[in-house]
């Protein structure tokens, strides 16, 4: 999707909002109808239906920015809706307040919501989104052996405390560099994480006969291809595509890229998002031996690994804000 088109929808979603909430197809069609001078496309094939596509598109990424609001089935645009949040943000809340004191779920999640002011929206979607990400976090320090559970009790393992500090720098730093990485939006981040992933299979030893992004309208879900020859000659395609969202991917979306590697012909996929995987796609990337998953903390690895978005400034790892 071009950028003139790209902003054409995203102007055109929020003049259609501005009159009132819509359902999800509503909002679509309205917007073809907007967009196409007022001729019903509802039952067209062909060009509109790539056109509702794209507006889907650009509704998905404007939700995950917060720049409109899903609630009850409806979206709008103010500021009366849902909270938008993210993963990230929410980690960097938690790990700072264990580190204070010892705390169990009801007490972390009565902070969280004040900290991020859930308790202050009529909408119950921003503090279930909230509770998720809690639970993904607390489940996943846990298994990291960053925090312990005991006695209903979450606390900083004794180890973790004596380097404390570092733990929030860092916590503090990927949330950072997330939310500008996101901030760029998804053109430019299928171009980063094609160099981060050109980089990487560098790093193993493999060398590029190819590396683009595949763009356009009709990428069927395939936004980056890699080609590579190792030394032995043996010759792989490996196809991309990214995501750059706030929400969970779920099965279906990975079910379906999975699908695209198979119709364009690729060795291997690798579905790259900026957020996180729903636990169901997380069981289907696990299940397939040629698609893998990277998320948001993934990316932040493979950012400080290969010091690109991230740099070193007298001995500690920054934000390379040439890049970001």
């Amino acid at each position: 999707m071009n950028s003139t088109v790209h902003k054409n929808i995203y102007k055109t979603v929020l003049e259609v909002l501005s009159h009132g909430q819509l359902s999800h197809k509503r909002l679509i069609e309205e917007s073809v109808k907007r967009l196409y001078g007022g001729i019903d496309t509802t039952g067209e094939v062909g060009e509109f239906t790539e056109i509702r596509g794209l507006i889907g598109s650009v509704i998905a990424e404007m939700k995950s920015d917060g720049v409109i609001l899903y609630d009850s089935g409806s979206y709008s645009v103010g500021a009366d809706g849902p909270i938008p949040l993210r993963l990230e943000r929410c980690e960097k809340e938690i790990i700072s307040l264990i580190s204070k004191t010892p705390m169990n779920k009801a007490e972390l999640r009565s902070h969280l919501r004040r900290i991020f002011k859930t308790d202050t929206t009529p909408s119950e979607s921003d503090d279930r989104i909230l509770y998720n990400y809690m639970g993904q976090i607390l489940r996943r320090l846990t298994d990291t052996g960053v925090i312990s559970l005991a006695e209903g009790l979450y606390t900083l393992k004794a180890e973790t405390n004596a380097d404390v500090g570092v733990i929030e720098e860092m916590a503090k730093l990927k949330a950072e560099y997330l939310t500008r990485l996101h901030r760029k939006g998804g053109e430019f981040f299928e171009h980063y994480i094609l160099t981060l992933l050109k980089k990487n299979e560098e790093a193993h030893g493999k060398t590029l006969t190819e590396c683009r992004t595949t763009g356009g309208t009709m990428d069927g879900g395939v936004d980056g291809m890699i080609k590579t020859v190792d030394y032995l000659g043996f010759r792989e395609t490996v196809l991309i595509q990214a995501k750059n969202r706030t929400d969970m991917t779920s099965e279906t979306t990975v079910r379906g890229f999975l699908g695209a590697v198979y119709a364009s012909g690729g060795d291997k996929g690798i579905f790259a998002t900026t957020s996180d995987f729903h636990p169901a796609a997380k069981l289907f990337l696990s299940s397939v031996n040629n698609l893998v998953g990277i998320n948001g903390e993934d990316i932040f690895k493979l950012a400080c690994k290969y010091l690109y978005g991230i740099k070193k400034k007298s001995g500690k790892l920054v934000i390379n804000n040439k890049i970001l």
